[in-house]
């Protein structure tokens, strides 16, 4: 398992250096969270592969546990030790979601990072426009909004439903509304992308995030 997990590091190792070479590192992100006043701000957080996240410790002694030793569904381990005063920074390049919390308050201080990539998804330079499901996060219904929808062939429209893996969820949906209702129960956590098109061209997509 441990030779599994420093294998899927060097080859994300490798693939973002491959970027780097490639000039393409420039939409790398840093994203803040401050960690303060027994929790983790911002504490759920939707990152792309290549990102770094930089906690902050303003007050107290706390810590970053993400060890899959706590939380053994992570794709891999990170964390610091317990103290006060620090900045912990670590890149994320294999996807998944991440659990952490802080070692010594437990789940009482904890947070959540999704990382992903639109992995299996279509070309979207014809796609209209980038829509903002709703909720998001969603646990059992995300509705969708839909713009001339009179122009729809047949009032319906293909919804595809991508996982980080690219596998495809596939279905048809009627559109009687501004908002089309998915239901997403089934989904299991993470971060999904979805395309909506009809019979000739995607009309929309976006991005959505699946909680318990």
């Amino acid at each position: 398992m441990k030779n599994k997990i420093i294998y899927k590091r060097l080859i994300g190792l490798i693939f973002l250096l491959t970027l780097n070479l490639c000039g393409i590192m420039s939409a790398q992100v840093t994203h803040d969270v401050t960690v303060s006043n027994f929790q983790f701000s911002p504490a759920n957080l939707v990152i792309a592969v290549g990102d770094f996240v930089k906690w902050t410790n303003t007050d107290g002694l706390h810590s970053v546990d993400g060890s899959q030793a706590t939380f053994p569904s992570n794709p891999e381990s990170f964390g610091n030790s317990i103290g006060s005063g620090w900045v912990y920074t670590f890149g994320f390049t294999i996807e998944g979601v991440y659990n952490y919390q802080c070692s010594e308050h437990g789940s009482g201080m904890s947070g959540k990072i999704t990382v992903g990539s639109a992995t299996g998804m279509q070309d979207n330079s014809a796609v209209n426009s980038s829509v903002h499901a709703f909720p998001n996060p969603a646990s059992e219904i995300l509705y969708i909004p839909v713009s001339e929808k009179n122009s729809i062939p047949n009032g319906n429209l293909k919804l595809n439903i991508y996982n980080l893996s690219g596998k495809c969820f596939t279905s048809n949906v009627p559109v009687n509304d501004n908002a089309i209702p998915v239901n997403i129960n089934e989904l299991r956590e993470g971060l999904y992308f979805f395309e909506l098109s009809d019979n000739e061209k995607i009309v929309s997509s976006g991005k959505f995030v699946k909680n318990q």
